[in-house]
């Protein structure tokens, strides 16, 4: 819906602006006019639904940032206290997407190495963005600014990648989606060195992603590993990647409900043996053996279930008997192997209990 005040507006908006950026205006002149309290009430504008005039305010506060040099500092600190005050109240903002793009600006501006305030700025008011409700609005725009970063200084990658997968949205999975696309798109401008320190929990993650009953978040999980730059950092860092990965994705060639999320798993599987053959073949063993072990205990408590059962089915039970909680060692793993078996032992059982 336009707002009907919007072509008054307009005219003030372009008269303002162009008043900024004209030429002749000396930005000291400019200064005494425009001074913080002003600069604030700029910034408390971009909460608007009305999306020209937020464009309009986007220009006019850039424009601003550029020709007064002396408020760069509290126009960043500004935005960031904004940021602050949406992500403790848990509000929407409908600015937050066009002052996320001023800041994508000025990060592109930063010189390098980036300074304690610029870091600063990074983790404390960029990053719990993520945490929004409306992250899907402005994930674009957030995105940006994370590359931007990562891209001068990619000892900060650490500081992003964990935090994101802290605030993991596990119940949505349109957020689930747009995350897995910032990860990969991180680890492509990401050397191994700075991969090394990510490199479990990253990867993690994204196998447990691979089984997650959403086809569509198993299908991009997947899918990441087709990333030229992400199978370079597998290969570098082959020793941990295959052994971590392969449970996840022979769970999914083996499990998944969806057909196509089990054949991308499969095709995974036989990249993983190209990188390494002997890695692949001692997950494949280890793998295997943990399956048989886990089928052989789940089959010891079916038995000891049955065997229970039998015992409290007999007429000569005391009154209030229950079976114990816990077995030791030894009895639950000579459990029986069968129904008949089972049968047999229920004496002997009754009688130990």
């Amino acid at each position: 819906m336009s707002d009907p005040a919007w072509e008054h507006l307009q005219l003030v908006m372009e008269f303002f602006l162009r008043f900024i950026v004209c030429p002749d205006v000396d930005p000291k002149v400019l200064k005494k006019h425009i001074d913080h309290s002003f600069i604030l009430n700029l910034i408390s504008l971009f909460d608007s639904e009305e999306v020209r005039e937020r464009e309009f305010l986007r220009t006019i506060l850039h424009r601003l940032y550029g020709k007064i040099t002396n408020y760069r500092t509290f126009i960043r600190k500004a935005i960031a206290d904004v940021f602050d005050e949406v992500i403790a109240n848990r509000r929407y903002h409908f600015g937050i997407g066009e002052l996320l793009e001023i800041l994508a600006s000025i990060i592109n501006g930063f010189a390098v190495p980036l300074k304690d305030e610029h870091k600063s700025l990074l983790i404390k008011n960029i990053i719990p963005l993520h945490k929004m409700s409306g992250l899907i609005t402005i994930h674009t725009q957030l995105s940006t600014c994370i590359l931007q970063y990562c891209q001068k200084d990619q000892s900060l990658i650490k500081n992003i990648i964990n935090p994101i997968i802290g605030y993991w949205p596990h119940l949505n999975s349109s957020k689930q989606a747009l995350l897995i696309l910032e990860i990969v798109d991180i680890l492509d401008i990401t050397d191994y060195e700075h991969f090394k320190p990510i490199c479990v929990s990253v990867l993690s993650l994204l196998g447990r992603c691979m089984n997650s009953v959403n086809y569509q978040i198993g299908e991009k999980s997947i899918k990441c590993f087709e990333n030229e730059k992400v199978l370079e950092l597998l290969k570098e860092s082959e020793e941990i990647s295959i052994p971590l990965l392969y449970p996840f994705v022979r769970e999914a060639a083996d499990n998944h409900w969806h057909k196509n999320v089990a054949h991308l798993a499969t095709e995974l599987l036989s990249t993983l043996k190209t990188l390494s053959t002997d890695l692949y073949e001692t997950a494949e063993q280890k793998y295997n053996q943990t399956q048989s072990e886990k089928s052989e205990m789940e089959l010891n408590e079916q038995e000891w279930k049955l065997i229970e059962n039998l015992a409290l089915s007999q007429p000569n039970i005391p009154t209030g008997w229950k079976p114990p909680q816990t077995l030791p060692e030894n009895i639950r793993k000579s459990a029986p192997k069968s129904v008949a078996a089972a049968k047999f032992k229920k004496s002997i059982y009754i009688q130990r209990s």
